[in-house]
């Protein structure tokens, strides 16, 4: 956007999307979407999967994602919640 690199993701071959990343300025402009666009039209998997961050998750429920499970994580001695979530394609 504007000549810029805003954001990032990236997918394996099994569907799982493992980062997803848009600058602060950026959000909320269309770039998330249309990077998971891409991810997903470009990969083969029956399913996709992602651990969503519980401000990740209504972004990833409006792309027909359901919570697998609620889990907690610990980073940096920090634990934190996040969301396996699913989407069947």
């Amino acid at each position: 956007m504007d000549g810029k690199i805003v954001g990032f993701g990236d997918m394996d071959e099994i569907g799982y999307l493992d980062r997803l990343y848009v600058h602060k300025d950026y959000q909320r402009r269309g770039a998330a979407t249309a990077i998971c666009d891409a991810l997903e039209q470009n990969t083969e998997a029956a399913e996709f999967t992602t651990h969503a961050s519980i401000t990740a998750r209504p972004f990833f429920e409006k792309r027909g994602y359901t919570v697998v499970r609620e889990q907690q994580v610990e980073r940096g001695g920090v634990w934190l919640t996040n969301f396996i979530m699913k989407k069947e394609w």
